[in-house]
């Protein structure tokens, strides 16, 4: 089951990161929690119409740049993906981010997902 959660987990990121939005959406359950509260205007969601609202206010504020996958960990019914974004300020400088983000699923569908600044603490996350 494992490796079907990877591809579900890699599929959603190809769909984000092709800036397809709403087909990234549909991999994650109509209940998903979402922690995004450590990247910037992110915050806790309940849903994907929240989850929804957050992507569209990156979107609209440019905070939202080219992701790139680093490194995907295979954690059983959670997926680990170190990602690498490039993000346009408003002055247009470009700058990078790195950043971790935990996936947990039931039954083929993201139930939940987690963001960390450092790749440690989500590994640690899961192993907890």
């Amino acid at each position: 089951m494992s490796e079907a959660n990877v591809s579900v987990v890699m599929g959603l990121l190809d769909a984000w990161t092709a800036g397809d939005c709403d087909a990234a959406l549909v991999s994650f359950d109509p209940g998903v929690e979402a922690d995004l509260g450590q990247l910037p205007g992110g915050r806790q969601t309940q849903g994907r119409d929240e989850l929804r609202e957050v992507v569209a206010q990156w979107r609209s504020a440019d905070q939202a740049g080219a992701v790139s996958v680093d490194k995907v960990f295979d954690a059983g019914d959670e997926v680990v993906v170190c990602l690498r974004e490039a993000v346009t300020g408003e002055c247009g400088a470009t700058t990078e981010r790195s950043y971790a983000q935990v996936f947990g699923l039931r039954d083929g569908s993201v139930v939940f997902t987690r963001t960390f600044y450092e790749l440690a603490l989500a590994l640690e996350a899961v192993s907890a």
